[in-house]
This record gives structure tokens, C-alpha cells and sequence, in this order.
């Protein structure tokens, strides 16, 4: 289990530094394999919801269920609130 989270806190410094440089498709990416490989590793799971809103707000069209990280049924009360 040691090697499983070595390997995960270097995927979390590599996902800090594609954060960094703006490349948050890349770091969402390998925050998910940091996440699958050690799942309870420090501040994985903010770093996660970052690259997603990040993700959610580059795409051509608005995805605002996505940037605020709400599924598409939600009443927009609920939206206001996140």
C-alpha cells in the first residue's frame, strides 16, 4: 500500500504543477489516477473538484450545472445556493 501512495503523491505533484502551467484537462486527469491509486491521499478530492470546475468553464459552450457542480435536474434555488 506504500508504493500505491508514493505513486499517488507524485501524480499529486505532477497534478500541481498542470494546474500551474493552466493545464487543467491534464490535471484532472491525473488527480483521477492520484485518486484511484490512494483514495484517502490529502487534498486530492479539492484538487479534483478544481480541475473540474476549471475543465467545466474552458468548454465553447457554458456549462453552468458543470461549473457549479450540480447535476441537471436540481431546482434553481439549489443553484442560487452553490
Amino acid at each position: 500500500m506504500d508504493c500505491n501512495k508514493e505513486e499517488a503523491r507524485r501524480a499529486q505533484n505532477m497534478v500541481e504543477e498542470k494546474m500551474e502551467n493552466k493545464d487543467f484537462i491534464k490535471a484532472r486527469k491525473m488527480a483521477l489516477i492520484a485518486k484511484r491509486l490512494y483514495p484517502t491521499l490529502e487534498n486530492i478530492e479539492k484538487m479534483l473538484a478544481v480541475c473540474e470546475v476549471h475543465c467545466s468553464a474552458q468548454l465553447k459552450y457554458r456549462d453552468c450545472y458543470g461549473i457549479l457542480q450540480v447535476v441537471h435536474t436540481v431546482d434553481k434555488a439549489s443553484m442560487k445556493k452553490q
